[in-house]
Order: C-alpha cells, then structure tokens, then sequence
C-alpha cells in the first residue's frame, strides 16, 4: 500500500499501512480470496445471462 493523501486513517496501525491481521487471519483471507477465482463456475453455461 502505497502513501497517499487520500489514504483512509484507519488503514494505518502504528505508523504502518495495511491491515492488523494475525497470520490465522491471513491465511483465511487468502482462501477466501481463492473461492472468488473458480474459472468452472465462470464459465458454467447455466449460469450465463443470469443478471
């Protein structure tokens, strides 16, 4: 993360940017992260013009 003007203040703990995690915390983050990226589901016709 990068320094900015427009930075939120509560994306800064003490002098540093990012978020406070634990890294249990992490790792949880990053599989979820992981379900966002299901190409099969994408690209499942079923599920085409569905909006």
């Amino acid at each position: 993360m990068q320094d900015n003007p427009n930075l939120n203040t509560l994306l800064i703990h003490n002098g540093r940017r990012g978020f406070a995690m634990t890294d249990k915390e992490a790792e949880q983050l990053a599989a979820f992260l992981q379900t966002l990226n299901d190409s099969s589901f994408v690209k499942d016709p079923l599920w085409k013009n569905r909006m």
